[in-house]
């Protein structure tokens, strides 16, 4: 009898210990479903999310390039598919922002170091020169380069807050996200092979047309 009274005060107390520690959010708790502010965890889902709010956003964009650019079929059909994607996950995070941000976890943080961020816009500005500017045979093999290395990236953020995610929902749709972009990613490096192989052939050509130009003028002299 005096056994069972024990467990019985002892389940009592773990359970206002548990209930102590749940509103005041400065220990672990089992059954907790979201971080705690303040945690490493909280600073690094800051981080992650922040990154994946700024190229979600950028990404979500990259459709309007078709208004100034005549691309192939497959390359614009690619580009509406990565831009419905990213408007797709940038308002899930919309959604669920303001819930993160209430457990110390913001999406407007850069963590990114001054220089690294530098070289990032100086890398973005050179790509959209070329994408803008150059021949068409050139802008569409640097956009689908572009958007490997941004779905492939997106993916990969996706992928890892999801291995740190403490919400269950939150880290299946990551998941999900994860497959998709990573399927984006797949078709743009099949169609990037593609678009090398094209772009190699004409260089060819263009060489073996300039070699018989020279041939031809030497034969006259």
């Amino acid at each position: 009898m005096q056994m069972q009274n024990r467990q019985s005060q002892n389940a009592v107390l773990i359970g206002v210990l548990l209930v102590v520690c749940a509103l005041a959010g400065g220990c672990w708790n089992p059954f907790r479903k979201e971080p705690i502010a303040g945690s490493q965890r909280a600073g690094s889902l800051t981080n992650g999310y922040s990154l994946l709010v700024g190229l979600a956003g950028q990404e979500s964009k990259v459709g309007l390039v078709t208004w100034v650019r005549d691309y192939d079929g497959e390359v614009g059909d690619l580009l509406e598919d990565v831009q419905e994607a990213a408007k797709d996950i940038n308002g899930w995070l919309g959604d669920i922002s303001g819930r993160l941000k209430s457990n110390g976890v913001l999406m407007d943080r850069n963590g990114l170091p001054e220089v690294e961020q530098w070289a990032r816009n100086w890398i973005e500005g050179r790509t959209r020169k070329t994408i803008l500017g150059g021949k068409i045979q050139k802008s569409e093999l640097v956009m689908v380069l572009s958007q490997a290395k941004a779905t492939e990236y997106i993916a990969a953020l996706c992928a890892g807050l999801a291995n740190i995610e403490v919400n269950d929902a939150r880290r299946d749709k990551l998941k999900k996200y994860a497959a998709r972009f990573e399927s984006l990613n797949e078709r743009c490096l099949g169609l990037l092979k593609v678009k090398g192989e094209d772009e190699m052939k004409k260089e060819k050509a263009e060489e073996e047309r300039e070699e018989d130009a020279d041939e031809q003028g030497e034969e006259r002299l």
